[in-house]
């Protein structure tokens, strides 16, 4: 999450959405080879960045739903995205 907020130049709200990483329904998840795979394919295909390809990938392979402030995520067919600012 802070290199995230870091890559939008928002590390100073990091610690207003602190509270994103307690709620029981956040879950980390691992990278998993599927995830590294689809990763590389979502690059290649919708022309996302390295590290949202693979945010991408991971969100897609369970919930199918992303906290992001990139609209990028909007090309993953199925993929939800949740603006933070909404939480």
């Amino acid at each position: 999450m802070e290199l995230i907020f870091r890559s939008q130049e928002r590390k100073d709200r990091l610690l207003d959405v602190a509270a994103l990483t307690a709620p029981p329904h956040v879950r980390y998840i691992p990278l998993t080879p599927h995830i590294a795979m689809a990763s590389i394919y979502l690059r290649k295909t919708l022309d996302l960045t390295f590290v949202d390809s693979y945010c991408a990938a991971a969100a897609l392979a369970f919930h199918r739903t992303i906290i992001s402030f990139d609209v990028a995520y909007e090309k993953a067919p199925g993929l939800i995205r949740i603006k933070p600012e909404t939480l």
